[in-house]
């Protein structure tokens, strides 16, 4: 699990986003409540955070965890879920659900 977590990747993240936002470090250690040493080791990847001092980044840069943590925003999506949903439906329900696949599968391959 260790190998998902690149901390240089993270605090370059963090850092660039900061910088769009045109705060300086001592601007935005403020916000997050740390001290601008110790955003500065994060933003090189030599520290790490706590959960809490990791949520508050993300709200203050108004960036997803997922952004920060793995430089994407993820998307969960339960198949199963899906599927059983599918199978709950009636066939008139079922050549509707059939149809808009068939309108917009083609455009999501763009």
């Amino acid at each position: 699990m260790s190998d998902l977590i690149d901390n240089i990747a993270i605090g370059e993240r963090i850092k660039n986003e900061r910088e769009k936002l045109g705060l300086t470090r001592d601007e935005f250690s403020e916000k997050v409540d740390i001290s601008n040493i110790f955003l500065s080791q994060i933003e090189r990847g030599e520290r790490l955070m706590s959960i809490q001092t990791l949520v508050k980044i993300s709200a203050v840069l108004s960036i997803s965890l997922d952004y920060i943590v793995f430089g994407e925003d993820s998307i969960i999506v339960d198949r199963d879920a899906i599927i059983y949903k599918i199978n709950a439906v009636s066939k008139r329900e079922l050549k509707v659900i059939d149809d808009v696949l068939k309108a917009i599968l083609p455009n999501l391959k763009k």
